[in-house]
């Protein structure tokens, strides 16, 4: 059965708005007659248009919320930062790197497991993670990318001043 709840994002769409979906963070799950499962915000859940189809209502624990939002910050990470290998994984950002995509899939377990599942697993992934090393490293990843951007500037404005010569 098809099921839009794992990936802890509200999916009302209204009439209208062309499959725009809200995407808030969910905090209810849905479930229709037939199995089909999805995620909605407070709001939509209380005033969506496709929520009135739902009838089998779930509060999703705040705490998978929190998560969530946390697994969106690690995918602009990755988006800014690219893969471990891309540096070294044997370097300092690689590891980093590589650290906080290892935290991301176990924390991503925890926000897609329903709370009643795979508590004891659950438990010892969140032990093997080490939230303050995560944002210790995500600090340094971020120091890093400053540095990196400061750099890439002072060269392209080096460049820019060859060529204003060049051409000169």
């Amino acid at each position: 059965m098809t099921s839009y709840a794992t990936d802890g994002k509200c999916h009302n769409a209204e009439p209208g708005s062309f499959g725009h979906e809200c995407g808030k963070p969910a905090t209810w799950i849905g479930g229709k007659p037939d199995g089909f499962r999805s995620g909605f915000c407070d709001h939509c859940k209380d005033h969506g248009s496709e929520a009135r189809f739902f009838e089998d209502w779930k509060r999703i624990d705040q705490r998978r919320v929190a998560v969530t939002n946390l697994l969106t910050s690690i995918d602009q990470l990755k988006a800014a930062f690219g893969a471990p290998g891309d540096y070294g994984y044997g370097t300092r950002e690689g590891k980093a790197l590589f650290s906080v995509y290892q935290a991301a899939a176990a924390f991503k377990t925890i926000a897609t497991t329903p709370q009643e599942h795979h508590q004891n697993e659950l438990r010892e992934a969140l032990k093997a993670c080490r939230v303050e090393n995560l944002l210790v490293q995500a600090g340094s990843l971020t120091l890093l990318r400053n540095a990196l951007v400061a750099n890439n500037q002072r060269i392209d404005a080096a460049i820019a001043k060859a060529e204003g010569h060049a051409n000169g």
